[in-house]
């Protein structure tokens, strides 16, 4: 790899992030059409992705501040109950209430987005092989890129989306999500299409369902960044081959965060059709070049 073809491919990665097209697929397919090595493991894409999660913290820093204080909270008041339920036991009394877990809807969306978390740990484990295994195949992204055309057609064309905002937002809800999440791990499959397509068609609205996309995804890629360190140091990753990495992650940060201003001030008047089109195209092209 060359400081250039890391450079294009932060660019791709942040162009394309946040965007419902698959950043990951894109990527693949270009190493593999220019012959490029990532040391024979995902870390170079899970770089990427933190230059992604840079600009991420950086749009939403007052929430992200809010929510960590938030979750400090909840696991103050967890400790705090299973220490009042021993006490009430061991007097046989209730004369101590318990604290209210969630008790603000920034708690609840704390909540909700580690409910998220769950099954998008468990599938990653689980299809863990089966990813690696597509990222070396030529046909594979691009029969996910059409598999992500079909569900962008079918969200726009069934016109989802509602009204559910986090005070109303459920359980299961957050568990979609998650589900959906954690399978977009495939090249051409694309998390952001895949998670703000569920979200709306559990009714969420339009700009809750992109915001609470981009949030899910920052446990999802910290995640994976310390899955894939041990894998690194395996591959015996040097100080000079990191370097050549910096440049695309810093790319990716600054294209994201372009990226993410524009999808947001857009959100209501984009239709996922266009983008369906275009992962149709990319699917195609993908495996007419194969």
């Amino acid at each position: 790899m060359t400081v250039t073809d890391s450079i294009i491919a932060g660019i791709l990665q942040g162009l394309l992030e946040f965007l419902p097209v698959s950043s990951f697929g894109h990527i693949t397919v270009w190493e593999q059409r220019m012959n490029m090595g990532t040391g024979g493991d995902a870390l170079f894409e899970v770089l990427l992705h933190f230059g992604t999660l840079a600009a991420l913290f950086f749009i939403f820093r007052k929430d992200i501040r809010r929510l960590f204080i938030e979750f400090i909270g909840i696991l103050l008041d967890v400790i705090a109950n299973i220490h009042i339920y021993f006490h009430n036991r061991r007097s046989k009394t209730d004369d101590i209430p318990y604290n209210k877990v969630i008790s603000s809807l920034y708690r609840k969306l704390t909540v909700m987005i580690l409910v998220t978390m769950l099954p998008t740990a468990l599938l990653g484990f689980i299809i863990r092989n089966l990813m690696e295994l597509s990222r070396t195949s030529e046909i594979a992204p691009g029969v996910f890129f059409l598999l992500t055309g079909i569900f962008l057609l079918v969200t726009d064309f069934s016109k989802a989306g509602g009204r559910v905002m986090p005070h109303s937002m459920r359980v299961d809800h957050a568990l979609w999500i998650g589900i959906f999440q954690g399978i977009s791990a495939f090249p051409g499959l694309s998390r952001c299409g895949l998670t703000v397509g569920t979200g709306l068609f559990c009714g969420f609205n339009r700009k809750f369902a992109v915001k609470y996309s981009y949030l899910a995804s920052i446990p999802a890629v910290i995640g994976a960044f310390f899955v894939e360190i041990p894998k690194a140091a395996g591959a015996g990753l040097t100080f000079s081959g990191f370097m050549l990495y910096v440049p695309g992650i810093l790319a990716a940060g600054i294209i994201g965060y372009l990226v993410i201003r524009i999808m947001l001030k857009l959100t209501t008047k984009l239709r996922l059709s266009v983008f369906a089109v275009y992962c149709f195209l990319a699917g195609a092209c993908t495996l007419a070049l194969k």
